[in-house]
């Protein structure tokens, strides 16, 4: 069962193992403000190219995987904004630490799942 889980998790590309990342995860961190945030985050896989969708798809970013981290740029489809994220890729988590130019850089938390199956997930 748990190399079913891990052939999942990180597929098989030529014999060799590459990073899938595409799923549904809950992610929890603090915003610039210092507020505790949970929200859901979804990653679609096209070829190289990895989409995320946060929260209510307020914020969209576009990436790649690089050496077992998954690097992307984000934008807030409202104001505009931009920023960076690398999410460290684990079996059935990502840890991230993203930056949006304010000079400083957050850290966040993703688990595969939604908020009801990770009830104690925490910024």
């Amino acid at each position: 069962m748990q190399l079913i889980f891990a052939l999942m998790f990180f597929g098989w590309v030529g014999g060799q193992s590459m990073p899938v990342v595409s799923s549904h995860y809950v992610c929890a961190g603090k915003d610039p403000d210092g507020k505790a945030y949970t929200l859901p985050l979804e990653i679609e896989t096209r070829k190289d190219n990895y989409f995320l969708t946060w929260g209510d798809g307020g914020m969209i970013g576009m990436g790649f995987v690089d050496d077992g981290a998954l690097v992307a740029v984000l934008v807030h489809r409202e104001s505009g904004s931009l920023g960076v994220v690398n999410y460290h890729i684990s079996p059935g988590q990502l840890t991230g630490r993203w930056a949006a130019g304010d000079g400083m850089i957050y850290n966040e938390t993703c688990m595969v799942g939604t908020a009801a199956e990770h009830p104690t997930i925490q910024a």
